[in-house]
């Protein structure tokens, strides 16, 4: 226990089993919110050097040359920084390329990288993993990049904060936020490498937020459906125009989805779709059936182009869009910005304003009526992309 942290954070002492347990407790709430200073357990006047005076030789450290090398930590926090927690230096060649992208589009991607050494997992000396390192990043020419020398407790400290991961981690330090991202490599992989600046999930998930937020209902099905849905009139399929409809129901509710899927749930297998089998109880009961069904209406959109279950949409009361799979695609590609995020059925709610109130089909069916304004829209596309794979996507809303 005390060599899990380093022997040296204060808050853990003594070091036992309720003292440890409080002091995980407190970390796990704060360390998204850690300084500069915290996380590499370092004071305002420290001075931390670079690859290239490490290169040169600490024996140089007085030449005015080499003074040009370090930077103190107050200065270094009032920059965008991230700190490469390196066990096996197997994302330093991901990391350098896209460092010299970032270096080359200038201020407007600024990042500075500390490296910090984490030799744990192959149990070697702490000076000999320095000076793989060190070897490693002078091959790529990467002498401008911060070096802190090995800290036990620094250590096992980020460690931590990555839940006791054994592999290399970028953590992003946001100077203007004041917040803290574990899953910079993560970020980076998934969305597109430089592009992906500033590589922590808070902004990717504003970023998603505004442009969801752009959207508009009116400009997005009939720009990809010819102008009419059809609905079951007194037993009988009709063309209706897609305006009328959108002028009388002040609320929308659409459903996307791709073909039905096999269930099995208690012993019992059935076909359907997942959300739209409680999304058709929930308009049975909550809208048809309390008197809302003259002022929302729910529109199916078929993502893969193919027609699923048309006759029971109808029968449930519902517009169906005509499929398409080139139409389809065009919707699909304007509503998702990432290939990654398509999951198999989406439920978006449309207030009157033809905006967005609402992506989460839980929280839209919990309502008895409209409208259908979400409690926290960012978590809710948070938790979109966790549904869609991006599993560290889970709590970033909170962030």
């Amino acid at each position: 226990m005390f060599s899990r942290f380093g022997g040296a954070e204060g808050g853990a002492f003594p070091f036992t089993p309720d003292r440890v347990g409080a002091y995980l407790r407190h970390e796990r709430g704060w360390h998204d919110h850690y300084s500069l200073n915290e996380l590499l357990g370092l004071r305002d006047t420290d001075v931390l050097y670079n690859i290239g005076y490490y290169h040169a030789g600490s024996d140089r450290l007085e030449d005015e040359e080499d003074g040009r090398r370090g930077i103190t930590i107050s200065e270094l926090k009032r920059k965008f920084v991230g700190i490469y927690v390196c066990f096996d230096g197997s994302s330093l060649y991901e990391l350098e390329a896209v460092y010299k992208e970032c270096c080359k589009r200038g201020k407007e991607c600024e990042l500075e990288i500390v490296v910090v050494g984490v030799p744990f997992v192959g149990m070697e000396p702490p000076k000999l993993m320095e000076k793989f390192m060190i070897e490693a990043l002078e091959s790529v020419k990467l002498l401008g990049w911060w070096f802190l020398p090995f800290n036990n407790t620094v250590s096992h400290r980020l460690c931590r904060m990555r839940s006791d991961s054994q592999e290399d981690g970028l953590f992003i330090v946001d100077p203007v936020r004041k917040y803290v991202d574990v899953y910079g490599f993560p970020v980076m992989a998934d969305f597109g490498g430089v592009d992906a600046y500033p590589f922590n999930r808070r902004n990717l998930i504003e970023k998603e937020f505004e442009r969801k937020m752009g959207l508009r209902l009116k400009s997005l099905l009939p720009s990809c459906w010819e102008q009419h849905v059809i609905k079951r009139l007194n037993n009988m399929d009709e063309e209706v125009p897609l305006a009328q409809v959108l002028e009388k129901m002040p609320f929308v509710v659409l459903y996307m989805y791709k073909g039905g899927k096999v269930f099995e749930k208690k012993n019992k297998i059935w076909w359907g779709y997942e959300d739209g089998d409680k999304l058709a109880a929930w308009y049975k009961n909550e809208i048809r059936g309390k008197g809302h069904s003259s002022s929302v209406v729910v529109v199916t959109v078929s993502m893969d182009g193919i027609d699923g279950d048309t006759d029971w949409f109808l029968e449930t009361g519902w517009s169906v869009c005509p499929a398409d799979p080139l139409k389809s695609a065009k919707i699909r590609d304007e509503y998702f910005f990432h290939r990654q995020c398509r999951p198999d059925e989406v439920v978006v709610a449309f207030g009157d304003d033809g905006r967005i109130q609402s992506l989460d089909a839980s929280h839209i069916m919990e309502c008895q009526g409209p409208p259908f304004h979400a409690n926290n829209l960012h978590a809710e596309i948070a938790k979109e992309f966790y549904k869609t794979g991006f599993l560290y996507m889970y709590h970033a809303a909170a962030l």
